[in-house]
């Protein structure tokens, strides 16, 4: 339960980090105004609509290891992406593969965590560790932001 609270916090962590760079990004460099930022960030919900709806399926076919692997995977590609970008990155070519990458990512391994987290527990021992688990995922993400 321990490492997948961990890996959670840090996925969320870095998901809403990136969140937050970018609406500065927009607003700030862009000059987008926070309707066409959130019209921005339409397309990284994508990922998260389509994948949900699935989630059970694939942690079925694929294992959760795996689902894990790839969802770790798929959002490093996706910043390493953002980083080659020229200065300032543009929209087609940096920020939105990069968020399409991350949200994929964050959904493949959000579910395996999740269902990891309290797998092996006995079943009066899950609802302290739900909350404990779901307490880490929060915590990661309020410390990324407050650390950028």
């Amino acid at each position: 339960m321990v490492r997948s609270a961990i890996g959670a916090a840090c996925l969320n962590g870095s998901y809403l980090g990136l969140l937050f760079v970018l609406t500065h990004h927009f607003q700030t460099f862009a000059d987008r105004s926070p309707w066409q930022t959130a019209l921005a960030f339409l397309p990284a919900a994508l990922p998260l609509a389509v994948t949900a709806l699935f989630s059970g399926r694939l942690i079925a076919r694929f294992g959760a290891p795996g689902l894990i692997a790839a969802g770790a995977l798929l959002p490093f590609a996706g910043y390493l992406l953002l980083l080659r970008t020229s200065e300032p990155p543009t929209y087609a070519t940096g920020i939105l593969p990069t968020m399409l990458l991350v949200g994929a990512g964050f959904v493949l391994s959000f579910a395996a965590l999740n269902s990891r987290a309290t797998a092996h527990l006995a079943p009066e021992e899950r609802g302290a560790a739900g909350a404990l688990y779901q307490t880490a995922v929060q915590l990661g993400a309020a410390l990324t932001v407050a650390l950028v």
